[in-house]
């Protein structure tokens, strides 16, 4: 993941988030105004190619998005998701339990984080290693 900020006269005009996935969960993309819930790359993101030194010649997908003041993203290992759904492959469905829980943007990014850490954590016995991270961009004053 990158995030890039285009700045002209001294001011930043656009900052564009560019998301790259080789099998690693999908990032999260909350949105207050107008209401917008995405995943990055999305699940029909196209194959670009292999990833650099990858034996197994897996492709990845990358996508861009410009990010708006107020905007929230949430990325996640596969640990939390199996976590929350029983042990589920079903990364739309970690997505969708993921969402449900990080939802009220009024909250700190450490509280979004802990609820989500706190309800994997909860669902009962842990068979990988967890990681939240969550990033909101600062509002408009």
């Amino acid at each position: 993941m990158l995030v890039e900020e285009k700045v002209e006269n001294n001011k930043i005009r656009s900052i564009v988030l560019s998301a790259t996935s080789a099998g690693h969960p999908s990032l999260i993309l909350l949105r207050r105004s107008p209401v917008l819930i995405r995943l990055i790359p999305s699940s029909d993101g196209r194959a670009k190619g292999p990833p650099f030194h990858d034996p197994l010649k897996r492709l990845f997908s990358e996508e861009y998005e410009a990010l708006v003041p107020g905007d929230t993203l949430v990325a996640y290992t596969d640990g939390v998701g199996e976590a929350l759904a029983a042990g589920s492959q079903d990364e739309q469905e970690w997505a969708e339990k993921i969402i449900n829980l990080a939802s009220g943007h009024a909250r700190s990014c450490e509280e979004i984080a802990q609820t989500i850490i706190s309800a994997a954590e909860d669902a009962g016995p842990l068979h990988d290693d967890m990681t939240v991270w969550v990033v909101k961009m600062k509002p408009k004053s």
